[in-house]
């Protein structure tokens, strides 16, 4: 996930303040059979980006208690180490004794990246001390919430289109540093720290439908059969899947890179599941409709070629638009209306969203069949 879409999250108090202002729609009471239910039967959980305590707000609360039993709290660098000579362990901990005391599965995110370190690190790093940095932090982190993690995001985003390498690893902080060794690295510290969670690679953009896309496809690929060849104790890939809407995978190369990503032996998951409308022209009933319906057809090719245990959706609230943040200065999430993105399960006031229903939907279906997924 990018820096900036990181950044994004910091509106969602504002929105869930002026959500109870307006003393609008809500989820007022939990659904008989929410998203969590629906994947149970076939041993998937339903995940959610944010903070544990919005489970026990008053808008928002019934609504993620009643559809998810997974959860990706502020993990990162940035949150657990703010200075060189500290770590900060009181909003983490207090994350897990919320997750632990009301069943919620934790995804952890992340433990390395090239991008979105706190500022301090790049002052004190150099190559005779990024591998001491790097495997003490995996080390007491890991090792602190060790058999509380369900899965790590050990290494998050290795490849990167604009690297310009052969083999499209990204560059930045471990790798300048430490060389492509840094992700074997992260995971043998990590399954030492803690042999019980699943330990995964966190890839981005393998949902483009551009050449773009398809390159990015090609060098995952190639990273996850080189790891596991090497013997890196890789158990799972995870896909961000920020889907462009409209657009149906069908038997398209996508869903052959997803195939080929099973046959190697790994699980393969969703983890930052949303729908980008910046090309969905219409009305906002429209929009919303066809939102709705990328999640349907996206999720549902998924879970033609393979089972997901584990389906981590981003954006819980159009409220919380990290896509109209960015527009400004990235065309890509430029609306030509100017209107605001409708990518959430639940709309401003966080009653639930055509896309949540649709959702529903899918998995019923899911829980209902035995094919492939």
């Amino acid at each position: 996930m990018r820096l900036d879409r990181r950044s994004a999250t910091k509106t969602g108090i504002l929105a869930l303040c002026a959500a109870v202002a307006r003393n609008s729609l809500a989820w007022s009471q939990p659904a008989p059979t929410g998203l969590a239910a629906l994947g149970a039967p076939r041993g998937m959980k339903v995940g959610i980006q944010c903070s544990t305590g919005r489970f026990t707000q008053p808008v928002i609360g019934p609504f993620l208690q009643a559809n998810f039993n997974m959860v990706t709290p502020p993990l990162k660098w940035v949150h657990l180490r703010p200075a060189a000579d500290r770590y900060e362990f009181i909003a983490a901990d207090q994350e897990f004794a919320y997750a632990a005391a009301h069943g919620l599965a934790v995804h952890g995110h992340n433990l390395c990246w090239n991008d979105s370190n706190p500022e301090w690190l790049k002052a004190v790093l150099n190559r005779k001390n990024a591998q001491e940095y790097l495997t003490g932090y995996i080390q007491t982190v890991v090792g602190r919430y060790r058999g509380k993690v369900d899965s790590w995001d050990v290494v998050n985003e290795p490849i990167w289109l604009w690297s310009k390498r052969p083999d499209l690893l990204r560059t930045g902080t471990w790798f300048d540093l430490i060389g492509p060794e840094y992700i074997d690295l992260a995971f043998h510290t990590t399954q030492t720290a803690d042999p019980s969670c699943l330990r995964t690679l966190n890839l981005n953009d393998c949902e483009q439908q551009s050449s773009h896309g398809e390159a990015v496809r090609a060098g995952s690929l190639n990273l996850v059969k080189a790891l596991l060849k090497r013997g890196v104790p890789l158990q799972a890939v995870a896909m961000e899947a920020h889907v462009d809407g409209p657009w149906r995978p069908r038997d398209t190369g996508f869903l052959n890179f997803v195939r080929a990503l099973k046959d190697t032996g790994v699980q393969v998951y969703l983890s930052e599941f949303d729908v980008n409308d910046t090309a969905i022209p219409g009305t906002e009933a429209q929009v919303k409709a066809a939102v709705a319906e990328t999640y349907r057809s996206f999720l549902t090719d998924i879970l033609s070629v393979v089972p997901l245990q584990r389906l981590i959706f981003w954006s819980m609230s159009d409220g919380f638009d990290w896509y109209g943040l960015l527009a400004p200065t990235h065309p890509r999430w430029q609306r030509p209306d100017g209107q605001p993105h409708r990518l959430g399960l639940t709309d401003e006031d966080f009653a639930p969203n055509p896309a949540y229903h649709s959702l529903c939907e899918v998995l019923a279906n899911y829980s209902r069949t035995r094919g492939v997924g």
